[in-house]
């Protein structure tokens, strides 16, 4: 989430290289993200809502007017989603391949699915 993957530009029209965790956190200072492939943007536009979603976790009208009261969204929730799911988004972990792990569900085990999109270890 800190890998500075994505461009923000600020008020000021400067360009800003940002992971996740710290557009999210500047949120209130940048005025549009850019990236050559119209599909990039609109991709991290639905992204960071839902991160949010996830790590805000608002149930109720007044939980959504309280934060678009505030004028940056709270670090704490933000820190906790991070330290939980951080791995997640790492594209270059060493670990599992970015978003190729899955279970089969009808199989009922884990396996890897290869290049083609095809599940493999079965």
């Amino acid at each position: 989430m800190a890998r500075s993957l994505i461009t923000l530009e600020d008020a000021g029209g400067r360009t800003i290289p940002a992971g996740i965790d710290q557009t999210l956190r500047r949120a209130h200072e940048v005025t549009a993200i850019h990236d050559p492939s119209p599909l990039v943007v609109v991709g991290i536009y639905r992204l960071l809502p839902a991160v949010l979603q996830d790590a805000l976790n608002p149930t109720r009208p007044s939980d959504l007017q309280n934060l678009w009261r505030q004028d940056r969204f709270p670090d704490e929730p933000l820190s906790a989603f991070g330290r939980r799911y951080a791995g997640r988004f790492d594209l270059f972990s060493p670990g599992p391949a970015f978003l190729r792990k899955r279970r089969s569900a009808a199989s009922g085990h884990e396996g890897r699915c290869d290049q083609d999109g095809r599940l493999s270890g079965a």
